[in-house]
């Protein structure tokens, strides 16, 4: 099951980074293909650990202990996972609630971060370690996300229409006010008939 999750969640990467880098290049496709691939590894991270738990043999406590904390430690980092993609994909599509995601999600992240550390030093499996590189390399993207202006990141995907660009700064700048989100709209509906 390990290999599935392995293979699935390289697909699901690539299908996010394509997703990304399609939205960078402007295209109109971008932002569905970063949803799915993004919304799919949140997914597979979150449900992720039950899977890859292999059962426990029924063997004395002092050998079944090490087991134990490895499969609590790969299902314990699903949440946090899941939860920095999902702050990631919000940052990117730049929906509210990006930095509350994120937050949390390096929050309950660090600790795991800390135990997956100490644990791959203490026991010669290599279950700790890939948790490690997983988490650290999830938490660093979603560490360099964060602070990351959200209005550098709307500028780079609106570098096409530099007032629509300047109405989003403004709209995120700004939540509660109608006009804004108006403008914003009116905008894009305006644009949208052109032909």
């Amino acid at each position: 099951m390990y290999n599935a999750f392995r293979i699935s969640e390289k697909v699901f990467i690539a299908l996010a980074v394509i997703g990304f880098l399609l939205k960078s290049a402007l295209t109109d496709g971008g932002s569905p293909i970063l949803l799915i691939g993004s919304g799919l590894l949140a997914t597979l991270y979150f449900l992720g650990g039950y899977f890859q738990a292999r059962p426990v043999s029924f063997s004395p406590p002092e050998v079944q202990h090490p087991v134990h904390k490895a499969v609590v430690l790969r299902i314990l980092s699903g949440l946090p996972l899941a939860v920095v993609v999902v702050g990631i994909l919000f940052r990117l599509m730049i929906w509210p609630g990006d930095t509350d995601e994120l937050t949390s999600g390096l929050v309950l992240g660090i600790p795991l971060l800390i135990w997956a550390f100490l644990s791959s030093r203490n026991l010669r499996q290599g279950v700790p370690t890939q948790v490690f590189y997983r988490l650290a390399a999830v938490m660093i993207v979603g560490a360099a996300t964060l602070f990351t202006p959200v209005s550098s990141l709307i500028r780079w995907f609106h570098r096409d229409d530099t007032e629509l660009a300047d109405k989003m700064i403004y709209q995120v700048q700004h939540p509660n006010d109608p006009a804004a989100a108006q403008a914003v709209r009116s905008h894009l509906q305006t644009k949208r008939q052109q032909p």
